[in-house]
């Protein structure tokens, strides 16, 4: 679902897309420390603020999505 807000939500997991002109260009996962994680390539993943990428080669924060976490039950 489409979050309304990019702050750290308990008991969800965020991804926020970038786009340029509507095309996906890249996402970043967000850690439990309301921090952003990305993948660049075949580099190692960069932690960063949400806004930290935006620009001519990621675009700019489309939506952000959530999803509630999942409880494993024994």
């Amino acid at each position: 679902m489409v979050s309304d807000n990019d702050q750290l939500e308990p008991g969800f997991e965020k991804v926020a897309l970038f786009a340029i002109a509507g095309v996906p260009k890249h996402a970043a996962r967000q850690l439990q420390t309301g921090r952003w994680i990305s993948k660049l390539g075949p580099m190692e993943d960069i932690e960063h603020g949400l806004h930290d990428l935006t620009g001519n080669l990621s675009g700019s924060v489309a939506p952000v999505m959530k999803r509630a976490l999942s409880t494993i039950t024994m």
